[in-house]
């Protein structure tokens, strides 16, 4: 077990889903905006396709953080999280990214059917 490897490894599962999940909210709620200004409305975005490749691009990189956090899971799996460092640590966050990643990956799916399924713009 190398811990230096699996400590990379960790740390793409531990941010990644946070960051792919900020990332794809802000350009969502660009390409909502971008299409309901009155002045950027003629541009014709495809908002409901924008949505569906930001979600999938989300969801991709979310199952790969996923799949990263459940490696160093598995490979730490004889490790506590009382125990010293950097094994320990390297378990613990590897724990709280299986759990993090999974309702990043929630988060991201149920927002993006409802951006498609809702209307675009309309009177709140």
């Amino acid at each position: 077990m190398n811990i230096g490897r699996l400590s990379k490894i960790q740390w793409y599962g531990f941010l990644a889903g946070g960051l792919v999940w900020a990332a794809e909210f802000l350009a969502g709620a660009g390409a909502s905006q971008a299409r309901c200004n009155p002045g950027s409305g003629r541009w014709g975005l495809p908002h409901d396709a924008i949505e569906l490749g930001l979600m999938l691009f989300g969801v991709l990189v979310v199952g790969s953080a996923g799949l990263a956090s459940l490696y160093v899971f598995r490979a730490t799996r004889d490790v506590e999280e009382e125990d010293g460092p950097p094994a320990g640590r390297v378990h613990f966050f590897a724990t709280a990214s299986l759990v993090g990643n999974l309702l990043f990956l929630l988060i991201i799916l149920l927002t993006g059917i409802a951006t498609i399924v809702d209307r675009t713009c309309h009177q709140a």
